[in-house]
C-alpha cells in the first residue's frame, strides 16, 4: 500500500473519531469548559471512552507525522487520556502539563519539522481572538482549534 493511502486512511480515521466524539459531547452535554471535562460528564460507567478516544485519535497522527516533536506531543496527549482526572491534585498536574505540551509541541512541529508556519500563525491568531474577546469556554475552543489546525495541516503536508 502506498504511503499516501495509509496517511489518508490514518488521518481520516483520526478526523472522523475526533469529530464524532466532539459532536456527541456537544449534542448530549453542550459545549464544556474544556474537552477534558467530557471525562466527567460521561459518568463513571462510560468515562473510559475519554481515555480510548485520545489514544485512538493520537496514535495514528503520530504514525503519520513520524517526527520527534510529534512523538512527544502525541505522548503528551496520550498522557491526557491516561491521567483524565484533572480535578485531582497530582493527576491534574500531569493532565494539564501533558495537554499544554501536546498542543505546544504539535504546533512547534508544524513550524520546525514541516515549515508550516502559516498553520501556527492561524492557530495563534484564533487563540488570541478567543482570549481577548473573552469567548465562553475558551479552553474548549482553543483545544478544538489546535486539533483542527494539526489535522488539516497534516492532510496538506502528507497527502497533497
Amino acid at each position: 500500500m502506498k504511503t499516501e493511502y495509509l496517511n489518508i486512511i490514518l488521518l481520516t480515521f483520526s478526523s472522523l473519531l475526533f469529530f464524532t466524539f466532539i459532536i456527541f459531547i456537544w449534542i448530549k452535554y453542550g459545549v464544556r469548559q474544556s474537552l477534558s471535562e467530557s471525562y466527567y460528564v460521561l459518568g463513571k460507567n462510560r468515562n473510559y471512552i475519554f481515555t480510548l478516544f485520545w489514544w485512538f485519535f493520537m496514535i495514528p497522527v503520530m504514525i503519520v507525522s513520524s517526527t520527534p516533536l510529534i512523538f512527544f506531543a502525541g505522548s503528551g496527549i496520550c498522557f491526557v487520556g491516561a491521567a483524565p482526572s484533572f480535578r485531582e491534585r497530582l493527576e491534574g498536574k500531569v493532565h494539564v502539563i501533558s495537554a499544554v505540551l501536546g498542543i505546544v509541541l504539535s504546533m512547534l512541529s508544524l513550524a520546525v519539522d514541516f515549515h508550516y508556519w502559516i498553520s501556527v500563525i492561524v492557530f495563534s491568531i484564533i487563540t488570541l481572538l478567543v482570549v481577548f474577546l473573552k469567548i465562553r469556554n475558551r479552553t474548549w475552543w482553543i483545544e478544538i482549534t489546535a486539533v483542527i489546525v494539526l489535522l488539516s495541516s497534516l492532510y496538506f503536508i502528507k497527502v497533497f
